[in-house]
């Protein structure tokens, strides 16, 4: 019971993901996982053959717990132990079981190497996750960047002009009052014209984010 509420607490929700990962790597995972190996040591000396595939479980935990080449040299050990203890309880080996210690040896190598394996994976793709956020916020910083270039070139002028015309407007009210009128609509061309070129601006970059959006999950 002990070894399986144990194993759970370790593998679980999956071994390569990152909850497990961080809690495996824990002191406390460490320690619990060295007791692990002295109880299945012990049982298997106890009580001989009966619980040597415990070592599968141990073998799989090493795999996700320890570093890769720690790991490696564990699932080694793990494996070749098996056959020690079966050797020692059967009185030399002559009398080992083969058909039962072959397989079993395959399966502690087998499931440790695929954990080992599974591990790598899980943190390559965490490492790829994470430059995909890391190069999306800089498109996303580029683009305001780009944007408020682009409308500092659109309104700069513009801007400028409007301000000229209606001071000068504002001048001629009283003097010119047609020339003044002239000069206030040619402000309301202006900036009818800027705020729909604004508009543009603003679809055509509404526009890719969106498909590149759509992409993004579909690859997904």
């Amino acid at each position: 019971m002990f070894f399986a509420v144990s194993y759970t607490w370790l593998m679980w929700p999956h071994p390569a993901s990152s909850g497990a990962r961080k809690r495996s790597r824990s002191p406390a995972s460490l320690i619990l996982f060295g007791v692990l190996v002295a109880l299945v040591l012990a049982l298997c000396l106890l009580y001989g053959n009966s619980f040597l595939w415990l070592f599968i479980g141990i073998s799989a935990i090493a795999g996700v717990t320890l570093p890769m080449r720690s790991a490696f040299v564990a699932v080694v050990i793990f494996t070749l132990l098996p056959l020690g203890i079966s050797v020692g309880a059967s009185g030399g080996i002559a009398r080992v079981d083969w058909l039962q210690i072959i397989p079993l040896m395959l399966l502690v190598r087998g499931i440790g190497v695929d954990m080992i394996g599974a591990a790598r994976l899980s943190g390559a793709i965490r490492e790829l996750q994470a430059a995909r956020e890391e190069l999306a916020r800089l498109a996303v910083i580029e683009e305001r960047q780009r944007l408020s270039r682009d409308l500092h070139d659109l309104l700069g002028h513009t801007l400028s002009m409007i301000t000229l015309k209606s001071e000068l407007a504002g001048r001629l009210v009283e003097q010119e009052p047609a020339r003044a009128i002239q000069e206030i609509r040619e402000v309301e061309r202006a900036a009818r014209h800027t705020l729909r070129e604004v508009r543009e601006a603003v679809a055509g970059y509404r526009h890719p984010r969106l498909e590149s959006e759509l992409c993004a999950r579909g690859s997904d």
